[in-house]
């Protein structure tokens, strides 16, 4: 086995919980828009928003992977009825999704997540490979990371290779030098075993590995997580 240079990371539900976070984004947003407009609106439930979301989606498939294309697009399909000027309209929807966003990062990270990155980044280049749209340097994260890739940047969504592939061409690095570290068992572990990489599966909900690929070495707290990651590393050695 080659020797581990480069370690990668997911963000969302891997250094904190995301749900609660943006449920509450969510919520408060919504009370933004509607205290800018002086009108309630009828949201739905969870099954009309994804409905609404299925059908952005299929209309446009960019939003898959485009998450600020996808906010956007919902937000005009829920206060289009409400303008009859475009532009303030439009406005609105630059203003609620910057407001989003800042909502969106505060977060909590999961006790011993800073202190493991501090550890590694001593004896590793660390890098980002996200789906969602959480800037590092929003959360205070940039002087342990290198490098960070999310899907507007490929335009593609993991498990797809484009993460990966343009994490290699960023590094200059084989399949074989590079660990990724994330939660979900497609995006994450599978996503990443098919592009050759070394995986350790992030498994704080003590999951079942339900994929057809062999399940990997897992870890569920980042309590003395540079220590047992390293330990790992030299166990691939």
């Amino acid at each position: 086995m080659s020797e581990i240079k480069l370690i990668t990371f997911d963000l969302d539900d891997t250094f904190w919980d995301i749900g609660p976070v943006i449920i509450n984004a969510e919520v408060k947003t919504r009370e933004f828009i509607e205290k800018n407009i002086g009108e309630k609106i009828t949201w739905g439930n969870m099954e009309d928003y994804l409905a609404v979301r299925k059908t952005l989606i299929s209309d446009d498939p960019a939003m898959e992977y485009d998450l600020t294309l996808l906010r956007k697009g919902m937000m005009n399909h829920y206060l289009q009825s409400y303008f009859d000027n475009v532009s303030d309209k439009d406005a609105l929807i630059d203003r609620a999704f910057d407001f989003f966003l800042e909502e969106r990062h505060k977060i909590s990270f999961y006790d011993g997540v800073i202190d493991s990155l501090a550890g590694l980044t001593k004896n590793f280049s660390l890098g980002i490979l996200t789906n969602g749209n959480a800037d590092m340097h929003k959360l205070g994260l940039e002087s342990y990371f290198d490098f960070s890739i999310s899907s507007e940047d490929v335009q593609s969504a993991k498990p797809d290779h484009g993460h990966f592939k343009k994490a290699l061409e960023i590094s200059s690095l084989d399949p074989e030098n590079i660990l990724h570290i994330g939660d979900h068992q497609t995006c994450d572990m599978v996503g990443a075993m098919k592009a050759g990489f070394n995986v350790l599966w992030f498994n704080k909900k003590m999951e079942s590995w339900e994929q057809d690929e062999p399940e990997p070495q897992k870890f569920s707290s980042w309590e003395n997580g540079a220590e047992l990651i390293t330990d790992y590393i030299e166990s691939l050695n």
